[in-house]
């Protein structure tokens, strides 16, 4: 049996005319916009490539991204932003992710933030030094999509 078009559309008229409050926003549209709304999460790592590679993952699910390539510049943009999130790479010139960490979960505009940290070093001191800066979980590069979304899935 097939619905003929006119019931159709007029069905779909009604829903979305339902939802019209009298200021005449619809509430259906604004409810799908809350929906879509995604957290803010920022990328630290003085690797161009690592950097977008993250990136690419985080914005294809939706998310907010910012970026920073080094320890100083994570610190700063963390204290403006104010991100849910911060994937930090270990291993950088100037500031390395462990001070860099240490100073996020020290901090007291920053210190509730969790701070996953991201490295190519895969030993088990550096897991554990991360921890005891703050860091909520350490991933190991290469990482894959279903690494970084379990982390936002727990943290966010």
């Amino acid at each position: 049996m097939m619905i003929p078009l006119w019931i159709l559309v007029n069905t779909v008229y009604n829903i979305i005319s339902y939802n019209v409050d009298t200021y005449g926003v619809n509430k259906f549209l604004i409810k799908r916009k809350r929906q879509k709304y995604m957290n803010k999460i920022l990328v630290v790592d003085d690797q161009n490539t690592d950097r977008m590679l993250l990136e690419n993952i985080l914005n294809e699910k939706g998310y907010r991204v910012i970026s920073a390539s080094s320890g100083s510049e994570c610190l700063k943009k963390a204290e403006k932003e104010m991100p849910d999130l911060i994937f930090l790479d270990v291993v950088m010139e100037e500031m390395d992710g462990f001070k860099t960490c240490r100073s996020l979960t020290r901090g007291d505009k920053t210190k509730d933030i969790p701070v996953i940290m991201v490295s190519s070093n895969d030993q088990k001191v550096d897991k554990l030094w991360a921890h005891k800066q703050g860091a909520r979980a350490y991933i190991t590069k290469p990482f894959t999509d279903t690494d970084i979304l379990e982390q936002l899935n727990k943290y966010t």
